[in-house]
Parts: C-alpha cells; structure tokens; sequence
C-alpha cells in the first residue's frame, strides 16, 4: 500500500524528499520491496553512516531515504533530520510511537514528524489501536 501511495504522489509530483521510519530489521525489506515492485532507489541510513560522514547531514544528502525508529530518535540525529523538510514521512509500524503511559515520550516523536513534514497527512487504518478484535 505504501509503494502505491508513493507512485501515486509521485506521479502528481506532490513529493520528492521521502523518508520511511520503520523497526531496524525491516530496512532492507523496505529497501528491496521497492526496488522489485515499484523500481525506486531508497538509501538505508544506519547510525555508522552518519557518523563516518561527519559534518555532512546525511539528510539532506539523499531523496529518499529508510531508517530505523532506533536512530531517528536519538537527540543527536534529530537535530540533522530538523534540517530537513519532508514531503512525506512513512512510518511502518506506527503503533511503536501511540501516546499511552507510560509511553508520554513518544507524544514527542510525533511532533518532531509533524514540524518535519509539509501539512498532509494520509492514514492507513485497519482498526484503531487497543480495540478488541472480535
């Protein structure tokens, strides 16, 4: 559904600078599944890379990028992710950043997103989270 959504706002040219949050063990997954469904270059940034290219935001570097919630929030990567305007922010498993107790900190992360991104927001939802499933 992602890569859909991507093409899509793509092809409106409503988007260029993307970046994918999404569990570390995922990255590549993310990473192949777009190039073998939908053709698209995504770089995984891992904390090694940033920190090997010191004094280079690597943010700004790349167009779209994959990264692990790990890294993204860290206080010092932040400030480099700051310096950019995304025009799209996908988070994969969104659940990780609900605002319950005693999970408050997380309330953070999701405004750190919005400041970081243009105003449009587009949800997948299945079912609201914590609601029974049966």
């Amino acid at each position: 559904m992602a890569g859909l959504l991507i093409r899509e706002l793509q092809l409106r040219g409503l988007v260029e600078k993307i970046i994918i949050v999404c569990p570390a063990n995922l990255s590549f997954q993310w990473q192949r599944e777009l190039k073998e469904k939908f053709d698209e270059k995504y770089v995984v940034l891992k904390g090694g890379d940033i920190h090997d290219q010191f004094g280079v935001n690597q943010w700004l570097e790349h167009k779209k990028i994959i990264t692990s919630f790990d890294l993204a929030k860290r206080d010092e990567i932040l400030a480099g992710l700051r310096q950019v305007q995304w025009d799209l922010v996908i988070v994969d498993e969104a659940h990780r950043m609900s605002w319950t107790p005693p999970a408050r900190k997380t309330a953070h992360y999701w405004l750190e997103v919005n400041a970081m991104t243009r105003p449009m927001q587009v949800r997948e939802e299945i079912k609201p989270y914590g609601e029974n499933t049966s």
